[in-house]
């Protein structure tokens, strides 16, 4: 039994290609679990008391609404995009199928079906990706591990970035998976990565330092070697400089008159916005509004300074976008302790998942009541992603000397958590980097599972 043991892990780090040998009937089984696991966890969320908001920041579903209404030649506002391109594009899609002059709701309920959809070939292509790397007994830890941490069916329920970004970086690891296990490389699975990779970069632009990253990995494997991952990697930056330089371009011409240029513009605005998240109140970790945060003596500071910013801009009649960002830059300059104590808290706080839509006193789930049913369910849904989270980190550390070879798995983790502790910080911001989490946690999950259970391999 211990011979069929090892031999169905098929760990790629030691055995490419290995899926070849994989039973088609297995496969074909845990996608059917992983599609009732996906059916299930978003009826959940469906009656769940509390939910993200409907229409996110209402810019992403505004402007995909107003494209769409173009495409059918009704709309009768310019089409504007002052934000990332891709959630756009990715609603466009589903909006086309609503009649014109629909009400939001119409809207809404597309958005939802499409994404949950999307959620599910996300959720696919994890476990194709880890069936590939790590066999079998992995591919079933990865969908165990994501129907416990199932925010991408939560945030599937409101119109936001978070979930088109999980599908491009699902797609984006399970063509390199089928590239880099395959006998011969085929371009279509190159395709299959880049275009998950550009989903992603467009849906999170802040995720732009991944190409730096990517560069970094593709110098030490060239070092190594490592020539194929190595051009990989010098590819993947390659097509995110394009993408990125793209996007620009074509967004010049989708820029309202009044906020150019729009990309930069939102940037300092959020540099600014997060210059005193967690300043003087560092577990405060309340939403950032003025409704959540009320009493918040870190949101009054932030009131103050934005009132003084306008005043000066009114006074001196420069862009109180310039001022915003003259003042981040002498935050950083005079208070740097201060911004890398900040940096840090932000980025403890970007793994730990709130619900700040309902206060502690009135929380209710079924018949569990109140602020120790808010701090129970708190515990549980925590305890599954530092599971997560933490399994991934000993992967890491256990696989120290290919450290480079994932970048894949942890760079976006990486660009992302860099930049938003640096700026400003939400915790859903990580969710699209999850299909890395869960490749890494069920490759350093699997083998122990099966020395516990060896049946787990028959």
């Amino acid at each position: 039994m211990q011979t069929t043991a090892t031999s169905s892990l098929r760990v790629i780090d030691s055995h490419p290609g290995a899926q070849r040998s994989a039973r088609p009937s297995p496969f074909r089984r845990q996608h059917f679990y992983a599609a009732v696991g996906v059916i299930v966890c978003c009826l959940a969320v469906a009656i769940l008391p509390f939910g993200p908001k409907k229409y996110g920041d209402l810019e992403f579903h505004a402007e995909a609404k107003n494209v769409a209404l173009a495409l059918k030649g009704v709309n009768t506002e310019p089409v504007t995009i002052i934000r990332a391109p891709g959630p756009v594009l990715f609603y466009v899609i589903p909006y086309l199928f609503v009649p014109a002059g629909a009400p939001d709701n119409s809207y809404w309920n597309a958005a939802v079906a499409w994404t949950i959809v999307c959620m599910a070939v996300a959720v696919f292509c994890i476990q194709g990706a880890v069936r590939r790397l790590y066999g079998g007994v992995a591919e079933g830890v990865a969908i165990v591990l994501a129907l416990l941490t199932p925010f991408w069916a939560y945030y599937s329920f409101g119109v936001n970035g978070e979930g088109p970004a999980f599908l491009g970086d699902a797609l984006f690891l399970y063509g390199w998976a089928r590239w880099r296990t395959a006998a011969r490389w085929r371009a279509l699975d190159l395709v299959a990565s880049w275009l998950g990779l550009v989903l992603f970069l467009l849906t999170k632009p802040s995720a732009i330092g991944l190409a730096g990253l990517a560069i970094a990995a593709a110098i030490v494997m060239w070092w190594r070697k490592d020539r194929k991952q190595a051009m990989f990697a010098v590819s993947c930056a390659v097509v995110m400089g394009c993408a990125s330089m793209a996007s620009s371009a074509a967004l010049k011409h989708f820029e309202r008159p009044d906020y150019r240029p729009a990309q930069l513009l939102y940037f300092r605005w959020t540099a600014f916005l997060g210059s005193r998240q967690m300043r003087s109140e560092p577990w405060d970790w309340r939403f950032w509004d003025d409704t959540t945060r009320a009493g918040s003596r870190d949101y009054a500071d932030f009131v103050h300074d934005l009132a003084t910013v306008r005043e000066e801009a009114v006074r001196t009649r420069y862009s109180v976008f310039d001022l915003e960002w003259r003042w981040v830059l002498n935050d950083f300059e005079h208070h740097p302790l201060v911004r890398a104590k900040m940096a840090l808290v932000r980025a403890l706080f970007m793994h730990v998942n709130l619900v700040n839509s309902v206060d502690p006193d009135r929380f209710h789930l079924g018949p569990l009541k109140g602020r120790a049913a808010y701090i129970a369910f708190h515990v549980a849904i925590n305890l599954f992603y530092f599971v997560l989270v933490g399994s991934s980190l000993v992967f890491l550390f256990t696989r120290r000397s290919d450290f480079f070879s994932y970048w894949l798995l942890w760079g976006p983790w990486l660009a992302l958590l860099a930049f938003h502790a640096i700026v400003y910080a939400e915790a859903r911001y990580l969710f699209p980097v999850q299909p890395g989490l869960l490749v890494m946690a069920s490759a350093m999950l699997a083998p122990r599972l099966q020395r516990l259970w060896p049946r787990l391999a028959c």
